[in-house]
Formats: structure tokens, sequence, C-alpha cells
């Protein structure tokens, strides 16, 4: 959601819409500068920018023009953009060739000798990157990867979809199902992981997000999960609520404290929560 109040979603192959409120306006690889219409990622910059990672580089809009980065002009080893965020004048995108830093000049690039960070998603922290990978949790703090194994912190598994810092600074996960583990939610205090698992074992955890309540607000493939800031769990699907589907893919909040929920398959949903 950006600065104006418009609605930004990414589709499977559809391309990327926005709606005002009251129109949808459609973004595709034959009408505009969208490298690839499978959208992976869409984020929202100080400038009001809209930065959109594709299945074919990373497209950046300003309202009238685009500019793209892929392999072929830039220090992106891949096209696949999984994740950015910023951090004042520096943006840290995700992809499955690692992490990688662009100063709007320069590009860094941060992976091990394995070639195994594959990031999915990641969270800026004081100054510090976590980040969401296939195999674990990990943090780039002072120009160094250090990796939280799941065998040493026990938190549910190693294949991490999304990560996000809560208002008292704990880093939450969203993890999905991997070597017969069961998937769940996890947060770090800076020392220990707590976790949490909702619905099946065959439930899949896809994104989350705090709001300034300190609700944990958790994309789930059975149904729309609160989580608030007592931990009391409650669970929004098609049987107790009017939510089109059970399979949440994504969510986000607006400046009216209203909540938007893309579904597979089923639309896009508002929901106006009231805490009270």
């Amino acid at each position: 959601i950006d600065k104006n109040g418009h609605k930004w979603i990414g589709s499977f192959d559809k391309g990327l819409m926005k709606f005002d409120g009251t129109n949808f306006t459609v973004f595709n690889k034959n009408n505009s500068g969208l490298p690839n219409d499978r959208v992976l990622s869409i984020s929202v910059d100080s400038q009001n920018k809209i930065w959109v990672g594709t299945n074919d580089g990373l497209g950046i809009y300003d309202g009238s023009s685009w500019i793209v980065y892929n392999k072929n002009n830039s220090g992106l080893r891949s096209n696949e953009i999984l994740s950015v965020k910023f951090d004042n004048s520096i943006t840290w995108i995700g992809a499955y060739t690692g992490l990688y830093r662009f100063d709007g000049t320069n590009w860094t690039r941060y992976n091990d000798s394995q070639l195994s960070i594959w990031v999915n998603d990641l969270e800026i922290d004081n100054g510090d990157v976590w980040l969401a990978t296939t195999s674990g949790i990990a943090r780039l703090k002072n120009e160094t990867l250090e990796y939280f194994i799941d065998t040493t912190y026990l938190y549910p598994t190693k294949i991490i979809s999304a990560v996000e810092k809560d208002e008292f600074g704990n880093i939450w996960f969203c993890h999905l199902n991997s070597d017969g583990k069961r998937n769940g939610v996890s947060y770090f205090n800076g020392s220990t992981f707590t976790n949490f698992y909702f619905g099946t074992a065959l439930n899949a955890m896809n994104s989350l997000f705090t709001d300034s309540e300190n609700n944990k607000w958790i994309s789930t493939n059975e149904g729309f999960v609160r989580l608030n800031s007592n931990n009391v769990v409650t669970i929004f699907n098609r049987s107790n609520s009017l939510i089109t589907s059970d399979k949440v893919s994504n969510n986000a909040i607006d400046q009216n404290g209203a909540l938007w929920i893309t579904t597979y398959f089923n639309g896009l949903n508002k929901f106006k929560f009231d805490s009270k």
C-alpha cells in the first residue's frame, strides 16, 4: 500500500494491479515496463516508488516510467527477485542467489562459499539484516553472515518463508514443512525462540506482519490467523467469517487500519478489525 493509499497487488501470471479504491489498473509486460507478468514481491520506498520483483528482474515504477534491473545490466546474479526492503538510502534485495545491497550505484552480493543462501524474505533490524532462507535463519551483522541452526535453536523447520520485526524488537518467522517436520511460526527475543502451530500438520505459513497494537497477522493455507499481543489465537476462515478463501497468500494494512488480504484463486478481501 503506497503513500496515496493505493493498493498494489501482484499476480501469478497476469502482472501487477493498482487499486485506488474504485478502479483497478493493470500493468503487464505488454502495456508497461514491467519485466515479467509473474510478480514475486512488491515494496514502496520513501519516494513512493513501487519496486516490483518479478521472475525476470526488478522493475521500479515512479508513476510514469520504469527502470529495470536484471542480471544483464546490474550486479544481480539471477532475475527472480523475492524480497525488497529499504534502510534509508540502501536497498536490500533477496534472491535465490543470495542477498544484495544496492546504494543506487553500486551492488554488493552476500552469500557463503557453498552459495546456499536462498533469500525468500528479509527484515532490517538496527542495521542488521535478518534472512528467511530455504536452509534456515541467517543474519548479516557487521558484514558477516551468521547462522541460527534449527537443531540448535529448535525452531520448527529450516525452510523460512517470511520474517518480520514486531513492536518490541522480537523477530518473527514463518516456516514451511521440511524434512518431515511440521511448519509453524516462531519468534526470537535475542536469545531463544518461541514456537506456535496453527491448523493441521499440512498447513503452510505464507506471510506475516505486525500492526501498531502488536497483533501478528499470519497468512496460511487454512485461514487468516491473528495472534494478539498476549498470544491468543483467532483463526478466520470460510466457516466463521466472510473471507472468500481459506488459502491466504498475503496481507497488508492501510492508513485507516483496514486489512487487505490476498487469496489463492478467490480474489482480494478487505477486513476492518475492531480490536476492542
